[in-house]
């Protein structure tokens, strides 16, 4: 059964994203969430307790994940990107994850937000950077590139998924972060049949 879930991180304050490497710090960002912890992480990444401290794992994993990724540029010195299967699959080499899925539909990414949060890989359209006073972004404008970002939550009631951006300063606050919106079931939908991809790790 679906129920609200809201996955809060276990650092002080955002990761800020730095060139494309939006990737890495989605990757990051999310094993830094309840149910998953800092403290599991080898040395130094357990000690390490404020986001700037782990903005070069951030780096690290994107740079793996250009070694891996269909595309021939790697990072650095070429910053072009790359996607979140490669940033997951990186996670697991390191053992950071155990393993991860990718999810298709709705429903099975509510379900999967009961155990974790997710990264979602879609277009990031030119509107989406316009956000209301109560948090939500639309799916509206034409695309102004791919976006790496991370699904930290859901409300059922309000059928609202919550996202999180490594944009610091970016939408709402929660405590000590930025980053914070939201978006519809019927926005998430959408970026999902134009290409988008959910992955869930465990």
């Amino acid at each position: 059964t679906n129920a609200d879930r809201f996955w809060l991180t276990s650092i002080d304050g955002s990761l800020d994203q730095q060139g494309n490497s939006c990737t890495g710090n989605a990757l990051v960002d999310g094993r830094l969430r309840a149910p998953f912890a800092a403290v599991a992480l080898p040395l130094p990444w357990s000690k390490y307790t404020d986001a700037d401290s782990f903005q070069p794992l951030a780096l690290d994993v994107y740079h793996r994940a250009t070694l891996i990724d269909q595309w021939p540029e790697v990072f650095p010195p070429d910053d072009s990107g790359s996607d979140s299967f490669s940033t997951m699959t990186v996670a697991v080499g390191l053992g950071y994850y155990k393993a991860f899925s990718e999810l298709t539909e709705l429903s099975a990414i509510q379900t999967a937000l009961l155990s974790g949060p997710c990264v979602f890989d879609s277009d990031w359209t030119d509107e989406m950077f316009e956000v209301e006073r109560c948090g939500q972004i639309h799916v509206k404008g034409v695309p102004s590139g791919g976006h790496a970002w991370g699904l930290v939550g859901n409300d059922v009631k309000k059928k609202l998924f919550w996202g999180w951006t490594s944009w610091r300063g970016f939408a709402l606050f929660v405590g000590k972060a930025s980053g914070y919106f939201s978006i519809s079931y019927g926005d998430a939908a959408k970026l999902l049949l134009d290409g988008g991809r959910v992955y869930c790790p465990r």
